[in-house]
């Protein structure tokens, strides 16, 4: 009779072990899935530059800034005088008529010789490895 018991609560602990750990697992993987994990992930950054601004309107060729695009596997952040080549010359202003508070930072940036700090936005797990040699090799880049 003890041992019938002491198998049931064995079993049954067993099973809520065995469940729970099922359910704390499936909850990690759904958390930290990308799509879960990333999507809309945009962290604050230093300066609100817009690729939407420098390479859609204004049509500005992705090797101007990225020139490490094609000779290796990453595209790298630009260094501050690349911006420069264009911003010494083209500082927007606001409806004020004062600068824009991103130019004047870049500017202040620039004349101090520190670097901007970009905070990094896509995070890719230890195993993976992206570069744009597929990008190279098919025109793109």
């Amino acid at each position: 009779m003890f041992t019938r018991t002491f198998d049931r609560r064995v079993y049954l602990t067993l099973g809520v072990l065995v469940a729970s750990g099922g359910i704390f697992v499936a909850f990690g993987v759904y958390a930290n899935w990308p799509s879960n994990r990333e999507a809309g992930y945009m962290p604050p950054q230093p300066l609100a530059y817009s690729h939407k601004t420098h390479a859609g309107t204004l049509k500005i060729d992705c090797l101007y800034c990225h020139t490490n695009a094609t000779k290796g596997p990453n595209a790298s952040v630009p260094p501050l005088s690349t911006c420069m080549n264009c911003h010494n010359e083209v500082q927007p202003k606001g409806k004020d008529g004062k600068l824009k508070p991103d130019i004047a930072l870049l500017l202040d940036h620039w004349k101090q010789g520190k670097p901007i700090r970009w905070n990094k936005v896509h995070v890719l797990a230890d195993f993976v490895f992206f570069d744009h040699s597929r990008h190279m090799a098919d025109g793109t880049i």
